[in-house]
């Protein structure tokens, strides 16, 4: 929804672009994110193999394609192929992009800079910055698998504008974070001017919570330990 938002608020001062050439002028191009776009039939052959979990009844979880992670239904399971093929009337904001590790720690320095690109120029300004890495909505309900999921609460890691925004406490400094497609995961330590992104490729319909225990906190423990 906010997706079209920015649509229709953009046409009203520009003139109409669809959401994935509005990110590429006011994003993607001024921060060199050449390899970051929604949706290009170029993608086909280029993106890595998507992978899942599955869980056997009294088994440990075990990485498999992901298609071969949940039971056949139709239509037919598209997530490897999405991004390149198959319909599509519109451009998700949340969801929709797809680019590099490295060209995702770009926008990452950019929020570290205050909003400043790589040749100093503003790409967003300071106050909307400060407003991204501060801003807590309280009185929300937590009390979801994914707030639980997220460590979520009035009192401690709050979401935020799109993610999760977390106050230093002991032995925590402060953090915003989030995660998306696939697992990947990021934590941006603003008052350390540090950041860490996990791109793991492995879906978990199942809700196994296997890549969180095996690998995203022991990866984070290990990143804080070594930082600080």
């Amino acid at each position: 929804v906010l997706g079209r938002i920015v649509e229709v608020v953009y046409e009203k001062h520009c003139g109409y672009k669809p959401l994935r050439n509005i990110f590429k002028e006011l994003l993607f191009e001024p921060l060199g994110m050449s390899t970051a776009c929604f949706f290009d039939k170029g993608l086909a052959g280029r993106l890595p193999t998507l992978y899942g979990l599955t869980r056997p009844q009294h088994a440990d979880p075990y990485v498999v394609n992901a298609e071969d992670s949940i039971p056949p239904h139709e239509p037919p399971y598209s997530n490897q192929s999405d991004h390149f093929c198959g319909p599509m009337k519109y451009d998700s904001g949340d969801t929709g992009s797809v680019m590099t590790v490295a060209d995702y720690s770009k926008f990452l320095e950019c929020l570290l800079g205050g909003g400043s690109g790589p040749n100093g120029e503003t790409v967003l300004p300071v106050e909307v910055v400060d407003e991204l890495l501060r801003c807590r909505f309280n009185g929300l309900n937590f009390n979801t698998a994914h707030g639980t999921n997220n460590g979520m609460s009035n009192d401690g890691a709050c979401f935020s504008t799109g993610w999760v925004t977390q106050e230093p406490g002991p032995g925590t400094p402060k953090q915003n974070y989030w995660s998306g497609y696939a697992n990947t995961h990021f934590r941006l330590y603003v008052d350390d001017g540090s950041y860490i992104i996990l791109g793991v490729q492995c879906m978990d319909h199942s809700g196994t919570g296997f890549v969180n225990k095996a690998l995203r906190e022991p990866c984070i423990q290990t990143f804080l330990q070594n930082w600080t």
